[in-house]
């Protein structure tokens, strides 16, 4: 029996979303790689979910993985009817068939699973198993002749000519790439812009079997002072849930990014249990029947530079989004998309089939992070905005979320859904397996930065609260 392979074309850091969205596209074009994961197991049960929007379901349909995740979705319907409440649960706004009118815009339906659920059918996907190498952590990465060499966490070395770090936001390739890049090109990163890395919020995230009052088939956004909740439901009615709240001063380096044990998760729990989520459930409940629950720090960043020599970054190791959005997952599917487009490039006709030039990759992921450096951050810049919103974090963004939330209709709501999908990237050169939708949202249309109507909407009723605001100081003085 021959031993595992130790060299590829590409090594693959990470068997996160983005790591698996690329091995499976690279497979399907004949491109050699290796896949390193530092778990024992393909799809550690960690209790996070993650939403597929049709951004990223185009681009899991063009992989052949859509068929596979709707049958393990079984009948959810996330996103039935979507409600924005205020702090005192009641609604404000509502989009009823919410789904339906995603899926008729957009060809695909949103949809919350747990990620375990798309890490396994991604994997479930991949025909030559052996190229997944579990329990194999990088901790350490040289440069070599047309190449680099990674050694793992037991003692394993493995070689390619580029690497792709998919190694989430505490990354080890993208610390290596710091690291090397510091030794040759002092100042290539700086380290000041390195280490910036702003942390505002917190999320404590679960899962929670349907009971009595719970929503079915809903998405729910509920506001508070300082602190906000998502809710949606997956399979079989089960709850997925987030508890957003703003850290009593935020932090801007990644090495002091605070880590939370148990008993800080249950105080904070504790102290939110009264907090009203519908007419029929506050947040005590959810917590007291959870699955899961987790409580981590939110960073929220797009690092300046992506890659350096033959080091790539992909997913949270090169930008880390507020989930509020439900874009972050997404975000790394379509890094993930676009890599594998430009490494197809490199084997087509005219390029050396054998060895890539420096010039090649350095092409490649240069121009990856080109294409997708501004819709990232468009993004970025939206969820940011919508978490202090949804949690009332200033005197301005309180009003906006109490006098210009409750006129944006719902209609408005779906209308931003889909625009967050518009303008995303696809998977090239692999065949036409998307749903047919009457509204383009591949590379060739850009999204508009929120849709003018909204934006207009949004300063209108902020000023309408000004004013508002205003009359009533003058009335009370």
């Amino acid at each position: 029996m021959s031993s595992p392979p130790r060299h590829a074309k590409v090594l693959i850091a990470g068997g996160s979303i983005a790591g698996l969205t690329l091995a499976n596209a690279l497979e399907q074009r004949g491109v050699d790689y290796l896949l390193l994961e530092k778990h024992p197991h393909v799809a550690p049960d960690i209790g996070a979910s993650l939403c597929i929007f049709p951004n990223g379901f185009e681009i899991l349909h063009q992989l052949g993985c859509y068929d596979r995740i709707n049958a393990l979705a079984e009948d959810a319907n996330s996103f039935g009817s979507v409600t924005m409440r205020n702090r005192h649960s009641h609604a404000i706004v509502q989009a009823p068939r919410a789904s339906q009118q995603i899926k008729q815009r957009m060809g695909y339906a949103p949809m919350f699973l747990e990620r375990r659920v798309i890490i396994q059918a991604l994997y479930d996907n991949i025909k030559e198993k052996h190229k997944f190498r579990t329990s194999k952590g990088v901790v350490k990465v040289v440069f070599i002749p047309n190449g680099v060499q990674v050694r793992t966490d037991d003692g394993s070395l493995f070689t390619g000519e580029i690497l792709v770090g998919a190694d989430g936001i505490h990354s080890t390739v993208r610390g290596e790439m710091w690291r090397l890049a510091n030794e040759q090109q002092p100042d290539h990163f700086p380290s000041q812009q390195c280490a910036h890395v702003p942390t505002s919020y917190c999320c404590m995230f679960g899962i929670t079997d349907p009971g009595e009052g719970f929503p079915k088939s809903q998405t729910q956004h509920v506001q508070g002072q300082h602190h906000s909740y998502l809710l949606s439901t997956g399979p079989k009615n089960c709850v997925y849930w987030f508890l957003f709240k703003q850290l009593p001063a935020p932090t801007h380096r990644l090495h002091t990014i605070p880590r939370y044990s148990s008993a800080e998760r249950d105080g904070l729990a504790e102290h939110h249990a009264a907090d009203p989520l519908t007419e029929t459930l506050c947040f005590g409940q959810l917590y007291r029947m959870r699955r899961t629950a987790t409580l981590q720090t939110l960073p929220e960043v797009i690092f300046s530079r992506w890659h350096y020599d033959r080091i790539m970054t992909i997913g949270d190791a090169a930008h880390k989004l507020n989930p509020i959005s439900g874009q972050g997952g997404n975000s790394a599917i379509e890094d993930a998309a676009c890599l594998a487009n430009q490494i197809h490039l490199l084997t087509q006709p005219g390029h050396e089939q054998n060895t890539w030039t420096d010039s090649d990759f350095v092409a490649a992921f240069t121009t990856t992070q080109q294409i997708r450096h501004g819709r990232v951050k468009r993004l970025l810049r939206k969820s940011h905005y919508m978490q202090r919103v949804q949690a009332m974090d200033s005197r301005v963004m309180s009003m906006v979320a109490q006098y210009a939330m409750p006129l944006v209709s719902g209609n408005r709501i779906v209308e931003a859904l889909c625009n967050d999908a518009r303008g995303a990237v696809r998977l090239e050169a692999q065949g036409d397996k998307a749903t047919p939708h009457p509204t383009s949202y591949d590379d060739k249309r850009r999204s508009s930065r929120l849709g003018l109507p909204w934006v207009v909407c949004l300063i209108c009723a902020l000023f309408l609260a000004l004013v508002h605001y205003t009359t009533m100081n003058v009335r009370h003085a």
